[in-house]
């Protein structure tokens, strides 16, 4: 049987100290990895501290940023954040 928990990620605490790690080296050396990193982090966060219940404005802004609008192919609209 496998270990439970990823990492020692096991509860929602956890993932949040992740995300200020995310967070900090975001800071320290900001590149496409990290921001990858802090995103996707942030956005399973929710999955976690609210199972069945995920906030659609923090996974909107979460999309956004994972697949911003200049990566969308020629005649594909996607929506974009307002500023």
């Amino acid at each position: 049987m496998p270990p439970e928990g990823l990492f020692n990620l096991k509860t929602a605490q956890d993932l949040r100290e992740k995300l200020r790690h995310d967070l900090d080296c975001l800071k320290h050396s900001p590149n496409a990895y990290e921001a990858f990193n802090f995103f996707v982090t942030a956005e399973h966060l929710l999955d976690w501290q609210f199972p069945g219940r995920p906030s659609q404005k923090v996974k909107r802004v979460c999309e956004v940023e994972r697949n911003p609008p200049d990566h969308v192919p020629p005649g594909e609209r996607r929506e974009t954040l307002p500023s």
